[in-house]
Formats: C-alpha cells, structure tokens, sequence
C-alpha cells in the first residue's frame, strides 16, 4: 500500500512540474506574437510617415518650381503629365505602392476603394492619426490623412476667389471629371494610402 501511494505521489508531481513548464511557454509565446505585432505597427508607421513625406517634399517642391518657371497654368499641366510617374518612382524606391486618393478626387484613377472610402470617413469626422491595417494578401497598408494648406488653394479653392477662371478652364481641360475644388485651409484634402509589398521590411 505504500508503494502504490509512493507512485501516486511521483505521477501527480510529475503532472504537476509538466503542466507548471508548460504554462510560462504559451504565454512567453503570447508575449512574443504581441511584442513583434507591435514592432511591426511601429515600423510601418515610421516608414510610412516617411514615404509620405519623402512624396509630398518631391512633389511640393517640383510645383512650385513649375509656378516660378510658368505660373499656376504651368504647374497644373506638370502636375497632370508628372505627378504620378514621379509617385511611381518614389514607390520603387521604398518598395511601397503609393496613392493619393479623396473623397473629391482630381484624377479618377485615384478613386478610393472600399476600405479606403471607410477610413476617409472617419477622417473627415476629425479623426487625424494615421493608421495601418492589414489587405486580403496579408500586406500592411499605412492611412494618414492629407490637409489642404493654404497653397493648394490656388487649384483646389473656389472659383473666382482663389482659383482665376484662366486656371479653372485649364483644369477642366486636364480633367474632365474634377471635383476636387472649394475646398477651405485645413479641411481634409485626401488621403494617403501606402501599400508595402509582402510586408517586406527586412
């Protein structure tokens, strides 16, 4: 009899050291998967405020080069011959896909999805943080609103006020189906949308 209470008290502390090893692994493991979720979001958030910086800088500076070198006529035309090749080009740099997309769009190749459409709601109910979400791929894509500054009237104002009806006609020329005008200094223009291929970020 004290043999088989002996070994009934080896199994159960047995059992006992078993279970008590595997509990700390599942949740170091829990730990882990969040900890590298979080690097993760923190990484694509970095990079993509970059990207969108890096974008905006190259862009900014290349209109206003074209309104010294020939006015607001001038930049319209550069803007619609070169604003997205020059996009594309910053893409393959960052390995990214990059697009700039509003609820007024300019270009209706920038026309937002579905998701896209659902974040710039939020937005323009005053939320301002970008955020990142994952695609059906698995790929994590990187939100951040775009504000109009005061510059971007003279082609995205109002007609007769900060638009002249010279550069309104010329719009209208360049894009057929625009609705990106009488917007106000801080409304929401837009909105970034950066896709990072595989989630590559090695």
């Amino acid at each position: 009899m004290k043999a088989l209470s002996s070994i009934v008290i080896l199994l159960t502390a047995a059992l006992l050291l078993q279970c008590g090893q595997d509990t700390p692994v599942e949740q170091t493991e829990v730990v882990t998967d969040v900890q590298e979720q979080i690097l993760d979001t923190a990484y694509y958030l970095a990079t993509g405020q970059e990207v969108a910086q890096a974008t905006f800088a190259a862009l900014s500076g290349k209109l206003q080069q074209a309104i010294a070198d020939g006015g607001v006529e001038n930049a319209l035309k550069f803007c619609s011959a070169n604003a997205l090749p020059l996009t594309d080009s910053l893409a393959q740099q960052y390995n990214v896909i990059i697009k700039r997309t509003s609820h007024k769009v300019r270009n209706l190749k920038n026309a937002p999805n579905a998701e896209e459409a659902s974040i710039i709601d939020r937005y323009l109910t005053g939320e301002n943080k970008p955020v990142i979400r994952m695609n059906d791929t698995g790929e994590a894509i990187f939100y951040a609103p775009i504000m109009t500054k005061g510059l971007c009237l003279i082609c995205h104002g109002e007609v007769g006020k900060t638009i002249s009806p010279a550069d309104s006609e010329t719009i209208a020329s360049l894009y057929l189906e625009d609705q990106a005008i009488n917007f106000s200094e801080g409304d929401l223009r837009g909105m970034w949308s950066i896709t990072f291929k595989n989630n590559d970020h090695e």
